[in-house]
């Protein structure tokens, strides 16, 4: 289970720290952030299961946060820390789908058992949880989906991760997090491959094209670049490539031939 705990009064944030490693050891990854801002960016990027988060802090509050990630695509649990019951809050919390909110001085025990709760419903537990994982891996995989279909259909025009975050309407710090969480894959490497094998097809299909046009087909921006990729991915240049993929035909054909005979 992954944790992260947003909070811009230090002593709180790494007490909170301290005492869950101490009880949850192994169990639970923790990352922390002091601010709004930091905790957008680290829940992008850590993608965590559960976010602690404060809702009075300077610059950008915790509720504030929550709505930006939201907007962003991500899916994870809230616990909203707070020093006041205040029933607006709490409206606008149960509107950005807080999975619950806590006083401060937080209660150890109260933490504990919304912890557990949410644990409960995240994959491999019972299987209820099953079921609400089902839906949140439909989201990503939705998510996904758009994206990798925006790849095959634009991968020549594909200049930066921003490009493809912008038309799916979600964070290039988090398409790049989802994409290899889900694909096991870093998106650039994955664009590369899906044109190489473009290339190869080009390579193949067509006998007066060069490298040069091939590598512009395809969308790099230098044949270097487009020769050290080809290289990496296959392990040979594209013109030896082609040489060898014509000689086995050759000789496929010489071996028919003289089957026939």
């Amino acid at each position: 289970m992954k944790l992260l705990i947003v909070d811009d009064e230090t002593a709180i944030r790494e007490g909170l720290v301290c005492m869950l490693d101490e009880d949850y050891g192994s169990a639970m990854e923790i990352e922390s952030a002091a601010s709004g801002f930091e905790g957008i960016e680290k829940a992008l990027a850590f993608l965590p299961d559960i976010v602690l988060v404060d809702v009075n802090m300077p610059m950008m509050d915790g509720l504030s946060m929550i709505s930006s990630l939201r907007e962003q695509g991500f899916s994870g649990h809230f616990i909203v820390l707070t020093g006041f019951d205040d029933y607006n809050y709490a409206v606008r919390a149960l509107r950005l789908r807080v999975f619950d909110y806590l006083l401060k001085p937080v209660d150890q025990d109260a933490l504990y058992r919304l912890l557990d709760q949410i644990r409960e419903t995240l994959p491999g537990q019972n299987s209820a949880a099953g079921r609400g994982e089902a839906i949140n891996l439909k989201k990503v995989s939705r998510n996904i989906r758009a994206v990798l279909t925006y790849i095959e259909q634009n991968y020549s025009q594909i200049q930066s991760v921003e490009q493809i975050a912008q038309h799916v309407h979600l964070h290039p710090n988090y398409v790049n997090a989802l994409f290899r969480k889900e694909t096991g894959l870093p998106i650039n490497q994955y664009i590369n491959q899906f044109r190489v094998e473009r290339a190869k097809e080009l390579l193949l299909g067509d006998d007066d094209a060069t490298v040069e046009t091939v590598a512009e087909a395809v969308g790099f921006q230098t044949t270097r670049n487009f020769y050290k990729v080809f290289k990496q991915t296959l392990g040979i240049s594209p013109g030896q490539f082609r040489k060898d993929i014509e000689h086995k035909e050759y000789d496929s054909g010489s071996v028919h031939g003289a089957a026939c005979h």
